[in-house]
């Protein structure tokens, strides 16, 4: 795959075109070798541009990578301006070069027939020696930022080189505390925290993570896909008529629809790049990302609170009415109900109000997958009788969106092709230089830049696979023969990559099948390191074998065009949703030679999940606990903890210590003397929880000393947790992803065995690193309360697994053993909702909160409801009120929080 495109890549396409033109130009002269004089005078002109294209492309080599990353990303107006005059000259010269197949007689008329009149062949050359001298002036520039100034507008050229370096010298401090700062957002927002030095409290920064979780960040995907865009590229938009109409209105609406691969999320960052450079003091500027690869951005929850968060961090007075807007959540518990969507539109436009206009921009509405219709009904709300917010969404023209935005003004997005031919020659000189694409024959450039552009049929994507497959040829006759099989369309072309993979050892195809697996049905992104860990288990291993990993070369290599590596250079993506798209519409029947890589989501399911249960039995993770330090470090609750002292706990015990009965005797009596507040894995004695087993310690090391209260700041539980995530990089993602992949299967003998080891009454270490990531990664801020109380029962109840809880009662767990998440019958009902805590009115919230729906859920209430049978039939007790936070009994519980669950509530 390419590399993201940069301000000298660009650079180079305009090299590549100048070459043709002079390539063709000369030929013209050659033939014609009495034409006019003024045509030799613009040749030569192009040929001193392209002199100065190539000093010009050195010299933005050397200084990209030195600027913050939105600077870098400016568009390049002189760029596209340049590309059209040579594109006309090359288009003259094409009449030319067309008319070689035409009669000797015709061909002498036509040679001799120059379209231009002398004058105007003159206006094209001072045309061109214009540019030649703009560019020459960007030479001189010493930094990245004067470069990008000089290649913008050119009614922006009027400011000397050193006014521009003057004024560049103030803006590089303020970037640099910029880049420093803890909080990112868009470009305004930081620059108004560096002017007035307003820097977000703790107090506030909590109650933007109750709003939205930290880690959706829209301007992670903006900075991915502007890194991904040709510089010069979508300027017939941003120039265009439709969107400067939609500019000058206040209460403009505008929905972009596109075939799939036509550039959609390219352009959307262009525009949200335009738009940020000129918002008004006064005015509002929110935008948003749906990404296919990230079910996170997919929820309208998470959509609505982006954008707020986004305004309010622009405006004082907003924030304080998002402070009123939580506080009205506060319950007598001490926690905050989550607010449902209708809150969420309200606050929202309430905020707006605030501003002279807001501009709002979502991306990939067609990304959606839950609830889409509902999801974009309520999105079309945001502007919707708001006479002071202009709205601009991006999709996929599909039916239902189609519904909810057909009042919208539309513009069709296809790749033009002036970005193509640009996009194209940049890539061919950028991989001719890197060695990737070795083309000798120079008419060769023009052959290949013509037919991709014909057979593009407006689709970035298609293009970008074509040149990665040239690039894999050997030879320009090979290259020649492939421009005469272009596969139409994109399935056609990823049909022809997994017919590559077909033709390698067949390890190659099981490796490219798991990974597009993973790729595809990985419930949110694995970093590159996990994906590789992923990659070299096969279910059912106890050890981890390092020599079984693959690499990231070796992944790029082999899936070719159907991945990339992302944009911030940690692990590896699917290049496009296409891909994923094509994987799941395989029809073996119809060519079994593809059957290895057809995706159905329920087997993919199966592997990733068993996948995740083995590396939680991993030997390597049963050979010592959770370190010590990770309980002191999260520890939020309150209350001191007072524990006694000289308990030594396994974290310092050999495996010789318990080796038999005899020498655990003593060990078991130290132990049993110590009290309930202990960490995750203590037992406090209860049934299935005795101190020490045989070759299997169970006492309290993380805590088997005094702990008191500490004057040093907490850390939140995944921050705590995470030196410990680089060093099992997988942990996180299968402790908490495992269940809900596996959530249809119960009885597949491999999951029964693996969720029995793990889950086994006498918690294993295994146990144990199970639940430290698990709550690190669900709770994240930290853990309000003791959980040493619970047995595995409790846990494997909270997770709906039935068959575990079955296996669980039969080995004498105590169905009715109340602990700080309340009987296990709670935790099945709750699900991981008993985590946090709550009151009556926090369930009611939740239930009006509820969005999810389709087969998942359906799977979810089955298994709920299956759990809390099998609990009942073992004698849990429905008549007493026990769950701590919850003055109830189960079955009002259950009214409650799974009224649309009639199988659970008949059963209680």
């Amino acid at each position: 795959m390419a590399d993201p495109l940069s301000i000298s890549a660009s650079i180079a396409g305009l090299m590549t075109i100048a070459d043709i033109v002079i390539r063709n130009g000369y030929k013209y002269i050659r033939a014609v070798r009495d034409s006019d004089k003024a045509v030799a005078k613009l040749i030569s002109e192009v040929n001193s541009l392209s002199g100065i294209l190539h000093s010009l492309r050195n010299i933005a080599e050397g200084l990209e990578g030195e600027s913050a990353p939105f600077i870098s990303t400016t568009q390049v107006h002189h760029v596209e301006s340049c590309y059209r005059t040579l594109r006309k000259i090359n288009d003259l010269l094409d009449k030319f070069e067309l008319s070689k197949t035409k009669g000797l007689l015709d061909q002498a008329k036509e040679r001799l027939r120059w379209p231009l009149t002398h004058s105007e062949t003159k206006a094209l050359a001072s045309e061109v020696e214009g540019h030649r001298e703009k560019l020459a002036l960007a030479l001189n520039a010493d930094e990245m930022s004067a470069l990008i100034i000089l290649l913008a507008r050119q009614d922006a050229l009027g400011t000397t080189l050193s006014d521009i370096k003057r004024g560049l010298e103030k803006d590089r401090v303020e970037r640099h505390i910029i880049v420093l700062g803890e909080c990112r957002g868009w470009q305004s927002i930081l620059a108004e925290q560096v002017a007035n030095r307003k820097w977000l409290d703790d107090a506030r920064k909590e109650i933007l993570e109750w709003l939205v979780p930290a880690n959706i960040d829209p301007m992670r995907n903006q900075e991915s896909a502007v890194t991904l865009r040709q510089p010069g590229t979508g300027v017939w938009f941003t120039d265009g008529i439709e969107f400067q109409e939609w500019k000058l209105k206040r209460n403009s609406k505008l929905w972009l629809h596109g075939i799939p691969g036509a550039g959609k999320t390219i352009l959307m960052s262009t525009i949200i790049q335009e738009l940020g450079k000129i918002v008004g003091e006064d005015e509002g500027f929110a935008f948003f990302y749906c990404d296919y690869k990230d079910a996170a951005t997919q929820q309208l929850s998470n959509i609505l609170g982006s954008l707020i968060k986004q305004l309010v961090l622009q405006k004082e007075a907003a924030f304080d009415l998002l402070t009123i807007f939580h506080e009205s959540y506060l319950q007598p518990s001490g926690s905050y109900r989550s607010p449902n969507p209708e809150s969420m539109l309200r606050i929202l436009h309430q905020i707006t109000d605030l501003f002279s206009l807001t501009t709002v921009l979502i991306d990939g509405l067609d990304e959606i997958t839950s609830n889409r219709l509902d999801a974009i009904n309520v999105i079309q709300r945001i502007q919707q009788d708001h006479r002071r917010v202009r709205a601009l969404y991006a999709s996929r023209r599909e039916a239902d969106i189609e519904q909810s935005l057909g009042e919208y003004e539309q513009v069709s997005i296809v790749a033009r092709s002036s970005d193509l031919e640009l996009y194209v020659a940049s890539e061919i000189d950028t991989r001719t230089r890197k060695r990737q694409l070795n083309i000798k024959d120079p008419d060769l450039k023009e052959q290949i830049m013509k037919r991709l552009i014909h057979g593009a049929d407006g689709m970035f994507r298609w293009v970008a696979c074509q040149i990665d497959h040239l690039c894999e040829l050997p030879t320009d006759k090979a290259r020649a023969k492939a421009l005469d099989k272009l596969p139409r369309g994109l399935p056609e072309t990823y049909e022809r990559i997994l017919g590559r993979v077909l033709e390698s050892h067949t390890e190659i195809h099981d490796l490219v099948s798991r990974t597009l697996q993973w790729l595809a049905c990985a419930i949110r992104p694995l970093s590159g390191r996990a994906l590789l860990e992923a990659l070299a288990i096969t279910p059912g291993d106890t050890c981890f074998d390092p020599d079984a990993m693959t690499s990231e070369n070796e992944i790029l290599r082999w899936c070719s065009s159907l991945v990339r590596r992302r944009a911030t250079g940690d692990g590896i993506e699917l290049a496009h949703f296409t891909v994923k798209e094509y994987l799941l519409s395989i029809e073996p029947t119809k060519d079994p030679r593809l059957a290895p890589f057809k995706i159905c989501t329920k087997d993919s399911d199966l592997l990733l999940g068993q996948v995740c249960l083995t590396y939680l039995n991993l030997d390597e993770l049963g050979k010592s606990p959770p370190p010590e330090n990770i309980f002191d470090d999260i520890w939020s609750d309150d209350s001191e903890l007072e524990l006694e002292e000289g308990n030594e706990g396994y974290g310092e015990c050999s495996e010789g210590d318990y080796d038999d009965d005899e020498d655990n005797e003593s060990s078991d009596e130290e132990t049993d003397s110590v009290g309930t507040n202990e960490s995750l894995d203590g037992t406090s004695g209860d049934d299935n929880s005795s101190r020490m087993q045989k070759g299997k310690p169970q006492g309290s090391s993380l805590i088997g000393r005094e702990i008191r209260q500490q004057e040093k700041p907490k850390k939140p539980a995944d921050a705590a947790f995470a030196p410990w995530c680089d060093k099992y990089p997988l942990l996180t993602y299968a402790a908490s992803m495992w269940y809900t992949h596996l959530r249809s299967y119960h009885q597949d003998p491999l999951v029964v065995h693996l969720s029995h080891k793990l889950f086994d009454p006498h918690k294993s270490y295994q146990f144990l690193w199970w639940s430290y990531a698990f709550l690190s990664d669900a709770l994240r801020g930290g853990w309000e309360r003791n959980l040493s109380d619970t047995t595995t029962l409790h846990w494997t109840a909270l997770l709906s697994r039935h068959e575990v809880c079955s296996w669980l009662l039969k080995e004498g767990s105590d169905v009715n053993r109340i602990s700080e998440l309340g009987s296990p019958l709670d935790c099945a009902i709750l699900g991981i909702e008993t985590l946090w805590r709550f009151d009556e009115d926090d369930l009611i919230d939740q239930m009006g909160d509820n969005f999810d729906s389709g087969v998942e859920a359906e799977d979810f209430s089955r298994s709920t409801a299956t759990t809390v049978h099998y609990l009942l039939r073992a004698g849990a007790r429905v008549d007493k009120i026990t769950h701590p936070d919850f003055a109830g009994h189960p079955l009002k519980m259950a009214l409650i929080l799974e009224c649309d669950n009639p199988g659970l509530i008949s059963y209680l």
